[in-house]
């Protein structure tokens, strides 16, 4: 067996804040691929806080069987994780744009994560109802799992 059969194929999530979206589909695709085979991340654009993962995604993370192992810290993105990953999945469409100009040579590792509206992303802004974040998160799981098949049959 030779060494590049034993490398894994790094993902990297990005967000705004990696705070409430980005650890969400982390912690669904970690529980999705085989861990010998996939090493997944996430980080954000913006870090506003050192919060801890938001409560209503942890609970729903947990309620859904993803239960929360360690403890979340959010991650600031950097050149070097784009660099370093295989797979880059980004869940909103303007930072998608804006990282495909700055980083030319890392747009073939661009994903757009999307929604279930083809020409928008998932967006989550902490001022919804209960029922209405309820449903993003129910979005970002679906969307995750499809990613999580994806690479799995080895679409990538």
């Amino acid at each position: 067996m030779n060494s590049y059969s034993l490398k894994k194929t790094k993902i990297l999530v990005v967000c705004k804040n990696n705070y409430t979206r980005g650890p969400l589909v982390e912690k669904v695709l970690e529980k999705n691929l085989p861990k010998d085979k996939f090493l997944i991340t996430s980080a954000g654009v913006e870090i506003l806080n050192n919060k801890l993962i938001d409560p209503k995604t942890e609970q729903f993370l947990i309620y859904q069987g993803y239960p929360i192992n360690s403890i979340f810290k959010p991650k600031k993105l950097t050149a070097m994780m784009l660099k370093n990953n295989d797979h880059i999945l980004v869940l909103d469409h303007g930072i998608y744009d804006d990282l495909k100009k700055r980083f030319s040579d890392i747009s073939k590792k661009l994903k757009l994560f999307n929604s279930p509206e083809p020409d928008n992303s998932i967006h989550l802004n902490h001022n919804m109802s209960d029922d209405n974040i309820e449903l993003v998160m129910k979005n970002l799981l679906f969307f995750s799992l499809i990613w999580a098949d994806y690479f799995k049959l080895g679409k990538s």
